[in-house]
């Protein structure tokens, strides 16, 4: 190959640039099928850029990820109060949306609610899971599943049995009741678990209002398993500093 064939093949051959198109304009052109426009206002590529990056976000946190914060001690030692934690929304399957009536600023209005339907796996005992609270649906709870459909659960003396076989778990913790007048159920059932339905019950085992109040949960209503925590911080005053450095990006179990 001749010097002026290579001097030709190093002309044509042009080094990767930059896209002057910012990643979600170029997005929203995708998007809305739009070719790009010189004379486009800036103003407009902007407003198309934030209404694309809205409707992704709104995407993931409706059908794959959502952030979650512990509000309470029930899910203690495992979560703490003032824990930020991830919840995986594939975790068994797709949320596939339906109809529904949801409260908006204390009004009924027609919406939609999304509605699990399994495929690659299947919820299992001892997974931590967030739901809808089958007394308020606009309700989220966190706890971990206890027992499945099919199962027969009881409790004699805070010790769980599945199927007559006594289920041992390291989390359970019992620190006594911290309402006052609240009563502390340490015997319960046997009760049969519905096929489609979980039994959960919070660590936390005296102060967590769970299935042994209130029921089991529809598989459907699962939004998803906990997986992570990405931040940890200390609502105690008198604790020694404001994060928890130790828990951040720990795995949930």
């Amino acid at each position: 190959m001749s010097n002026e064939d290579i001097e030709e093949i190093k002309e044509a051959e042009q080094p990767a640039q930059e896209s002057k198109d910012g990643f979600l304009t170029t997005i929203g052109r995708i998007v809305t099928g739009r070719k790009k426009d010189s004379k486009k206002g800036a103003k407009r590529e902007l407003t198309e850029a934030i209404i694309v990056a809205i409707v992704l976000a709104l995407v993931i946190r409706t059908f794959v990820v959502k952030a979650f914060t512990i509000p309470s001690s029930s899910m203690e030692n495992t979560l703490l109060i003032g824990d930020y934690l991830l919840v995986n929304k594939l975790s068994y399957g797709l949320l596939l949306p339906r109809p529904a009536m949801v409260n908006f600023m204390g009004t009924r209005v027609p919406f939609f609610e999304t509605r699990l339907t399994p495929i690659w796996s299947d919820v299992e005992k001892g997974d931590i899971v967030v739901f809808r609270y089958p007394k308020e649906r606009n309700t989220d709870y966190i706890k971990r599943v206890v027992a499945v459909g099919g199962d027969t659960i009881k409790v004699r003396s805070d010790v769980i049995y599945i199927n007559e076989k006594k289920w041992e778990t390291p989390y359970a913790v019992h620190k006594g009741s911290k309402s006052r007048g609240s009563r502390v159920i340490r015997n319960f059932g046997p009760y049969a678990v519905p096929d489609g339905k979980v039994f959960v019950m919070g660590d936390n085992r005296d102060n967590s209002y769970d299935s042994r109040w209130w029921g089991t949960v529809d598989i459907k209503d699962i939004h998803g398993r906990a997986f992570i925590l990405y931040f940890s911080r200390n609502k105690d005053k008198d604790a020694d500093g404001l994060v928890r450095w130790g828990r951040l990006f720990n795995l949930i179990r």
